[in-house]
């Protein structure tokens, strides 16, 4: 580093913001970008709004409007924000720098609802939005525009729509998010097949993708020219007007600095010194926006351009080229990978061999094809080939995710582990530099922290406690178990008011915790807001969690919607079986015992299936919906056996018409958890049910309040 004063300086600089930014975390984020909105804003409430846009976009059924200089105006308040978004679902003529008054509700982003959730909030907030809108009327108040913004938002529209046109819906989304960065309209089926075969950074502009362009017209231009200048100078122009038109990501920001250290060497005679410019623009980045050092994509972002300058001189020699670039830029990832989203593609470096290099002839086609694409005879030969080879991206990304062990799901990583992992990674590469290693010696190293780490980082050990997670699902119920020995158990998972729940709620959790099974999963009843997400994850198959074995109540009535759903388990070679009153099971010391229903009721309802789990001295009963002649029979059921419990999951999400004076004071619960979504229309949990259980000193846990309720049970 003595040899680097620049690159010495700016990494000295870069440590201590990380070490303000990162430590302080979102107090500091919140400390410094306070937001009245928040404050004093109530959600769903009619609110005024004025603001200048300074962004937009159009969607197949709404418009999107970035504002501004913000005032909202309340029943109560008066706030003022730096930024704010505008939802509108009418056709109205809005342009960049136009200043609008709007009448709307307002709504906040929704925090991360259950462990390995994505946060929503957070993710506005680094931006400085705190809230949205949603226009119920638009007018324009000052109609001066932005000729500059309006004109790069026509070429970019105008790009889109020649895209779209020359190669079709489906294709033409995906490379308008290669080369523009807009992956809004992409189909989400085929966005995750990317994403979870390891080949998903395609699908957005990356610094990759400018590295590509940059370097190509410099190259065409200097060999035209004979000029590095005239390269140099036309390059930078290109790029800089090609990065203002789609955005200044982290991962285009760090590419423009060092395309233009790189150029910059090139004019000036100098040798480039990649060290040094991954670190100006490091330090650039995090000056530029402190909470870039937040978000997942930054680490990604500098770690894989780390692996390729760091990592990959210590096996350049090394005579397997096409495989070695890949595989350093993915040990140097692991550590996020699984920081970030608890799971590796394991056969990413061999897809990408693919990939990548026909990604630099997709760009160029569709730079091509975007601005020249009315003119037949250059369109169509672009639009053809670049079809074709997205085609072949998609059947190999298809493909790679039916071989065996394609998803290594090893969990949220420990940061210790990570770091541990990081300094074997630093001491490896300063060896190497001290020492001249065999060729031999370097590939088994490589091998082992490329196989080493894809299975070991994030790997935790089963511990002798039972845990318990209570999902925020919205309105529905959904409750993982998790047992000593590392079995995995779900009692219901559904919900009327979330779309997608396996997708987005329960699936996140199950990898952060580095679940990749689901041994058991019991149905209570049929209601949607109890098995949509179990029947989600059967139709999502090989992209979903591994279910082996469902268990029904025994007495279900012929047209219930249960019998659909163990159908569609047994078309997928899911077990399936029916427990009866009193039958059970016993897994690492956590017995499971059904106490209910002992025949077959008229109403659903009635007939759910209830679980009583015990764990040492522990007790905790799931009960589903039951209510009225189930609830009835159920208290007999606990006299009978004389049984009182620790904890009760309260049936029916806290309705009225369950968890009556006579069964609570059989089962006397220390706690009760209640799982209803918030602001639901059913009004769950109903008072009279809290009254009840408030007249007995029971705690009172929910989930419409709490989000993910966890619970630690000791054998003890």
């Amino acid at each position: 580093m003595k040899n680097r004063p620049l690159m010495s300086t700016c990494v000295i600089l870069f440590s201590l913001l990380w070490t303000l930014v990162v430590l302080g975390g979102r107090y500091y984020l919140e400390d410094i970008r306070p937001s009245p909105v928040r404050d004093y804003g109530k959600d769903k409430e009619r609110v005024r709004v004025s603001g200048q846009v300074y962004d937009r976009l159009e969607a197949k059924d709404q418009q999107i409007f970035y504002l501004k200089n913000v005032q909202i105006k309340s029943q109560s308040h008066l706030m003022t924000e730096r930024r704010l978004i505008v939802y509108c679902d009418q056709s109205v003529s809005v342009k960049i720098k136009n200043h609008l008054e709007i009448t709307g509700k307002l709504s906040f982003y929704e925090e991360a609802r259950n462990p390995g959730n994505y946060d929503l909030r957070f993710h506005y907030a680094q931006k400085g939005i705190y809230a949205s809108v949603s226009a119920e009327e638009i007018t324009v108040t000052d109609a001066r525009y932005s000729l500059l913004g309006e004109g790069v938002y026509a070429l970019k529209q105008r790009i889109e729509d020649m895209l779209v046109a020359g190669l079709g819906e489906r294709n033409g989304q995906v490379i308008n998010g290669i080369l523009l960065g807009e992956k809004r309209e992409i189909d989400p089926s085929l966005k995750e097949t990317y994403q979870l075969s390891g080949i998903g950074h395609v699908l957005s502009i990356s610094g990759l993708h400018i590295s590509l362009i940059g370097m190509t017209l410099f190259g065409l231009i200097r060999r035209m020219t004979g000029s590095f200048k005239v390269a140099g100078g036309l390059g930078i122009v290109f790029l800089l007007g090609y990065s203002f038109l789609i955005g200044f990501s982290v991962s285009i920001f760090r590419a423009t600095v060092m395309f233009l250290f790189r150029v910059g060497a090139e004019i000036t005679g100098r040798k480039y010194d990649a060290y040094t410019a991954v670190a100006v623009a490091a330090l650039l980045t995090v000056l530029v926006n402190p909470f870039a050092l937040l978000s997942a994509g930054f680490y990604l972002s500098y770690l894989a351009i780390l692996g390729l300058i760091l990592l990959y001189p210590v096996v350049a020699d090394i005579p397997l080229p096409f495989i070695l670039p890949g595989a350093c830029v993915q040990i140097m990832l692991l550590g996020a990978l699984s920081y970030s989203f608890f799971e590796v593609p394991l056969y990413s470096i061999f897809l990408n061999l693919l990939i990548i290099p026909l990604l630099s002839l997709i760009v160029a086609l569709g730079i091509v094809g975007g601005v020249l694409g009315g003119i037949a005879i250059v369109g169509r030969p672009c639009f053809f080939i670049t079809g074709k080879v997205l085609w072949l991206y998609e059947v190999l990304a298809e493909k790679t995710l039916d071989i065996p062990g394609a998803r290594v799901i090893n969990g949220k990583a420990n940061v210790q582990v990570i770091v541990i992992y990081y300094i074997l990674l630093a001491i490896f590469i300063w060896a190497w530099h001290k020492h001249s290693f065999k060729k031999w010696i370097r590939l088994i190293a490589l091998s082992g922290a490329l196989f080493g780490g894809t299975f070991f980082i994030g790997h935790t050990c089963a511990d002798n406690d039972l845990k318990i997670i209570f999902f925020d699902v919205g309105q529905g119920d959904g409750t993982l178990i998790t047992t000593p020995g590392g079995q995995n158990i779900l009692i219901d998972g559904g919900s009327t008011s979330v779309e997608e729940l396996a997708k987005y709620r329960l699936e996140p959790t199950l990898k952060y915790y580095g679940i990749k099974k689901l041994d058991y999963v019991f149905v209570s009843h049929g209601d949607e807001d109890h098995y949509s997400g179990i029947k989600e994850m059967i139709e999502r198959g090989r992209k979903s969690i591994l279910l082996e074995t469902l268990i029904f109540p025994a007495y279900i009535n012929a047209d219930s919607e249960l019998l659909e759903l163990k159908n569609l388990a047994l078309k997928n070679g899911i077990t399936c079986l029916f427990l009866d009153q009193g039958k059970g099971m016993e897994i690492d010391g956590v017995k499971l015992t059904g106490l209910h229903p002992e025949r077959l009721y008229q109403d659903e309802n009635a007939a759910s299936l209830v679980l009583l789990l015990e764990y040492g001295k522990k007790s905790v009963l799931f009960t589903g919906d039951v209510e009225g002649e189930g609830e009835k029979a159920l208290t007999k059921a606990l006299i009978e056996a004389d049984i009182d419990i620790d904890v009760l999951k309260v049936a029916h999400h806290g309705s009225k018409g369950s968890t009556s004076d006579e069964f609570l004071e059989q089962a006397k619960p220390e706690l009760a958890i209640i799982s209803a979504g918030k602001r639901n229309l059913y009004g769950h949990p109903h008072q009279e049910t809290l009254s009840r259980l408030r007249e007995r000193a029971i705690m009172i846990r929910r989930t419409d309040r709490e989000g993910a309720i966890i619970l630690q049970i000791a054998s003890r």
